[in-house]
């Protein structure tokens, strides 16, 4: 059952193959033309053609061979080329041929005379087709005609697209677009762009050719040029041949660079209209990229255009082939501009960048050609003590309850320090902090000395005020974090020292959070600071009243700072 089935199917795709490729009927006549006709003359009625025709001998040997003009329909050459002829009922193909008429290619078959001749066309892709009970005769000429009734959908796109498209006179449709069912062969194909049509072109279809891409962009003639001998010119990667040359180029973005040698120039011209110039000279010098960058009040900003010898190439980011030598650079950006000179040799640095000077107005404090400095390095003197209230009494004390007095320390540490816009930004950074003090009334119970090191890390916002490019005046706050790593005490004439545990009788906590506030000025790189801690841990630790209870105590601090920024 199975192999029946196998059977049918081939046999199904066989007819289906066989009925692509059918003899028209009635085409079968002799072949006759204006020039060429079948008439009674001095010589009889015969076919004139045979005067000029060299026909071969049949295959018996005793007549000429007739000889059978084929034509086809839907067919483009190179399938035609496909088509091969076989004769039965004892007749023989003795010679076949393609043959160019200027209007169309033919298959020509010469074959043995006779009343009954069969003959069958076949083709690899489109199937056969029988002609049957032929009446030829010796050295005559006769046409038929073939078809193909295979299909096949055909695609057409455009640069630009929404072009009419138009085959065989029939509007198709707007590229991009499809024509169903189109049968193969020759067509006609035109376009519509603008309201004016192109003239007809004549197009094949086949398995192999069933789209079409046309550019249809205008064009504009440009003589490139150089300074030099043997510069070789490439459009968008291709060589297209030696300078000086004439080249159609269509409308849009084209890379043109000119190479000789060593030597590269990458033309100026990177869009092709009706507004560029017809001659363009290429500069056949020794070049270096360089890739420009603008900066405006303080930051690199995209977007500024950049002109070397005051011809624009570009906004920044922009990158250029420099001749060595001297240029000028000139950078354009809201409304201001600057410029400088370039030199350009083997030393010179890869990038370049233009400081483009700002328009102070007096209704905006911040347009203004600031140089922001982000981070830095400092070193600070610092105090603290901590706040307590003695019934109804406040006042301060340090690690060893001495009202008023302070511990005093020095902090080390990282500023940062960002700009966000419109003088806001933050304050943060990681410090180091060490303090140190005596004990001025030791007893046999108390220590000589004590020392402790903790680290910080501010959380402030920040509002800085720019007076001058390199001078400016800020305020903060925010939170102050402080974390200790180490409390020890000390006795004069020992060795070593006693850890503490924070947290302990007569020891801070610690973890110790803050409110802060401050300010300061920014002259150049450097900057002096002042800032107050205001605690908010209670440290009740490290004091008792009289009873034995603990008394509320909060850090405060005192920080002076010198920073250099950068």
């Amino acid at each position: 059952m199975r192999k029946f089935l196998f059977t049918l199917l081939v046999g199904c795709l066989a007819l289906v193959s066989h009925a692509q490729m059918k003899y028209i009927d009635g085409s079968f006549k002799p072949y006759e033309t204006i020039k060429n006709t079948m008439t009674e003359t001095d010589m009889g009625r015969q076919n004139m053609t045979a005067e000029m025709i060299k026909f071969p001998q049949n295959w018996n040997g005793d007549n000429s061979c007739a000889l059978i003009r084929v034509q086809f329909e839907n067919m483009s050459d190179d399938e035609i080329q496909k088509v091969r002829c076989e004769a039965e009922n004892g007749k023989h193909v003795v010679e076949s041929k393609f043959k160019n008429t200027g209007t169309a290619l033919e298959l020509w078959v010469f074959v043995d005379n006779g009343d009954r001749v069969d003959l069958t066309f076949s083709h690899p892709s489109y199937g056969s087709t029988r002609v049957s009970s032929l009446k030829l005769m010796s050295k005559n000429q006769y046409q038929l005609r073939i078809q193909n009734e295979k299909t096949i959908n055909l695609n057409f796109n455009t640069n630009p697209t929404g072009v009419t498209v138009i085959l065989d006179g029939e509007t198709i449709g707007e590229s991009p677009c499809s024509k169903l069912n189109s049968t193969y062969g020759k067509h006609r194909l035109q376009y519509i762009k603008n309201g004016i049509k192109t003239d007809p072109r004549l197009i094949e279809v086949s398995d192999a050719n069933f789209s079409f891409n046309d550019d249809l962009r205008e064009r504009k003639d440009i003589n490139f040029s150089a300074h030099g001998t043997n510069v070789s010119l490439m459009v968008d990667g291709e060589y297209v041949g030696m300078l000086p040359k004439t080249i159609t180029v269509p409308f849009g973005y084209h890379k043109f660079i000119a190479e000789s040698g060593a030597l590269r120039d990458t033309s100026e011209i990177d869009e092709v209209s009706s507004a560029t110039p017809e001659n363009y000279n290429f500069r056949m010098v020794k070049k270096k990229s360089i890739e420009f960058f603008a900066r405006y009040n303080n930051d690199r900003v995209p977007g500024a255009n950049v002109y070397i010898d005051e011809t624009l190439i570009g906004q920044t980011p922009a990158t250029w082939n420099v001749p060595y030598g001297t240029s000028t650079i000139r950078m354009a950006y809201s409304n201001n501009s600057k410029s400088a000179t370039l030199k350009v040799n083997d030393r010179t640095k890869a990038e370049f960048e233009l400081k483009i000077p700002t328009r102070k107005r007096s209704w905006n404090p911040f347009d203004i050609d600031y140089r922001s400095r982000i981070a830095g390095i400092s070193a600070a003197y610092v105090t603290k003590s901590w706040g307590v209230d003695l019934g109804g009494k406040k006042t301060h004390a340090d690690i060893w309850a001495q009202e008023g007095k302070s511990l005093h320390g020095i902090q080390v540490g990282v500023p940062i320090q960002p700009t966000f816009g419109s003088g806001i930004g933050m304050n943060t950074g990681i410090f180091f902090e060490y303090y140190w003090s005596s004990n001025p009334s030791k007893s046999d119970q108390t220590y000589d000395k004590m020392e402790e090191m903790s680290l910080y890390m501010p959380v402030h916002l920040m509002f800085r005020l720019p007076l001058e490019e390199e001078f400016s005046l800020f305020i903060n706050g925010g939170l102050g974090m402080d974390y200790g790593l180490k409390f020890n005490f000390m006795n004069d004439g020992e060795e070593g020292a006693y850890d503490q545990e924070y947290g302990s009788a007569g020891i801070p906590k610690q973890f110790n959070l803050s409110t802060e506030f401050g300010g300061g000025v920014q002259i150049m790189a450097l900057q002096f600071s002042f800032q107050y801690s205001l605690g908010i841990t209670n440290h009740n630790s490290i004091y008792q009243d009289d009873n034995g209870s603990p008394i509320k105590a909060k850090q405060n601090k005192m920080t002076f700072s010198l920073a250099l920024m950068f």
